[in-house]
């Protein structure tokens, strides 16, 4: 199958999440504009944004310390892809955490 972005992804692969995880993995990127915006995605959106997801997990580079990129990242990655058509870093590359109160899934 191919994501949004017209990449290869394995059949056999599937991910899913909820637009409050996908949201505060923005925000702990420092997009906290795509956060606001990916809470009113429909299903349609936020499966293509799982699919985008999917692909950077399955694709992206470890780091030099060997580490794998974390779900959030790869999440904040899916969501500037979808709502940009493009593919960048966010804008922060640390990540960064708040009191679960805050947070817009409020279930981790």
């Amino acid at each position: 199958m191919k994501d949004a972005l017209g990449r290869d992804i394995p059949d056999d692969h599937h991910l899913e999440f909820t637009r409050g995880v996908l949201a505060e993995s923005l925000w702990e990127y420092g997009e906290e504009d795509l956060a606001e915006r990916s809470l009113t995605l429909s299903e349609v959106g936020l499966a293509s944004v799982a699919q985008l997801t999917l692909w950077h997990r399955l694709n992206d580079p470890v780091d030099s310390s060997g580490s794998e990129p974390s779900d959030a990242l790869t999440m904040a990655k899916g969501a500037i892809d979808y709502f940009e058509c493009a593919t960048r870093d966010p804008a922060d590359a640390q990540r960064r955490t708040r009191p679960e109160s805050e947070r817009y899934d409020q279930a981790r």
